[in-house]
């Protein structure tokens, strides 16, 4: 169960951490002030300006360095917290004021470092090694990282993480969708057009993922009956899955 506190993030704080998290880090042990004798580990990664400006989509120029920058500064505000378990019994105790289960909490990005400002310039960015689980275990971070920096949609970037990580699934509830931007359609605060507007968003962010290739086709399902009638989408997924490369290894 994750909450996240401090400023709102948007696609290019999200694309910003596609940037570090999709690149093979380096794992270091470093003393832990807080256990006598134990280690920390973190996690390491570099790259250079040129490749982060170019993953934004930004131009590679000079004047760029400092944008980028902010980008991570304002990451590094954000609190993270995860706490495992039932995520509604870990709801409810937190509206009683406690804690739901055992967690961890803390930056997302603990420390940049850049030994120059020419584009070519190495620059260093550290994490903690419970970022990178919560990133693995979550699915938070597609794999397919190609396909991400392709979309344009901000609904499709928000989805397509939750699709590709899916491996088994073949459809997903319209209610999914909702969540994984942070809605709940049936809310009191949400209305009929609010409903027509995202079932729109989520149409358009499809049809992205489709020419990005990360999907094949689409098509959509209406569910239920009444005044709550749903949508489910099913897609064919565009890529190998990874069932499909063991098979075909094994016929090769």
């Amino acid at each position: 169960y994750i909450e996240v506190a401090g400023r709102e993030l948007g696609s290019q704080h999200r694309d910003a951490l596609y940037a570090v998290f999709r690149l093979k880090p380096r794992r270091i042990q470093v003393p832990n002030p807080n256990a006598n004798g134990r280690m920390l580990s973190i996690y390491e990664t570099q790259t250079t300006w040129r490749e982060l400006v170019t993953t934004l989509g930004l131009t590679e120029h000079p004047n760029n360095l400092l944008t980028l920058l902010t980008v991570y500064e304002e990451l590094q505000t954000v609190i993270i917290r995860v706490q495992e378990g039932d995520p509604a019994k870990i709801q409810e105790a937190n509206r009683r004021g406690m804690l739901g289960g055992p967690g961890v909490q803390g930056n997302i990005i603990d420390s940049i470092s850049w030994d120059g400002v020419n584009l070519d310039s190495r620059v260093i960015v550290r994490y903690g090694e419970w970022v990178r689980e919560m990133i693995e275990k979550t699915k938070l971070v597609s794999l397919n990282a190609e396909v991400q920096f392709a979309l344009v949609s901000d609904h499709a970037k928000s989805f397509w993480p939750y699709i590709d990580s899916m491996t088994g699934h073949s459809y997903v509830d319209e209610a999914m969708l909702a969540a994984l931007v942070g809605r709940d359609l049936w809310d009191e605060r949400e209305t009929s057009a609010t409903r027509a507007q995202f079932r729109k968003d989520c149409r358009q962010a499809f049809q992205d993922m489709v020419r990005a290739n990360g999907l094949r086709s689409f098509r959509i399902e209406v569910t239920g009956t009444g005044r709550k009638k749903g949508r489910r989408y099913h897609y064919v997924h565009a890529l190998p899955r990874q069932i499909e490369l063991e098979l075909e290894e094994q016929s090769t």
